[in-house]
């Protein structure tokens, strides 16, 4: 009665009524989602692309996904855990395997290097220094 004396119309009002039932609906929704978002993880192969990836994603370069902060608002706390943890392992992984093909190819070419016979070298390098 309110409404009607203050000259607002029944379609007005069915509207709005009509409005926050919607609103309802997709808060619950929402809610649901969440829920869901809860207990998602990466599969094996996104894992590996985060891992061998990580380097350039912490850097700004390439971008998977949504970023630590957005899986945190959007309440994946699997995939959050899981993000932070290749994000933390992957330039160690980066390093050792850097670390390794650099020390491999240094000792290949030390061993070269004692194997190849320096001895007419040295014949040529004591005549010059005679000559000198």
């Amino acid at each position: 009665m309110e409404l009607e004396k203050r000259e607002i119309s029944k379609e007005y009002q069915q509207s709005v009524i009509d409005k926050w039932f919607e609103e309802k609906i997709l808060e619950i929704a929402y809610q649901k989602q969440l829920l869901l978002n809860e207990t998602e993880r990466y599969t094996w192969g996104e894992m590996l692309g985060i891992l061998f990836a990580s380097p350039f994603i912490m850097a700004g370069r390439w971008y998977f996904e949504l970023s630590l902060p957005e899986l945190k608002r959007q309440n994946f706390k699997k995939k959050f855990k899981q993000r932070l943890i290749l994000l933390i392992i992957g330039p160690f992984l980066w390093f050792f395997i850097i670390t390794n093909f650099t020390s491999s190819n240094s000792d290949e070419l030390i061993k070269e290097a004692e194997q190849i016979d320096i001895s007419e070298w040295k014949k040529m390098f004591l005549a010059a220094i005679v000559i000198v």
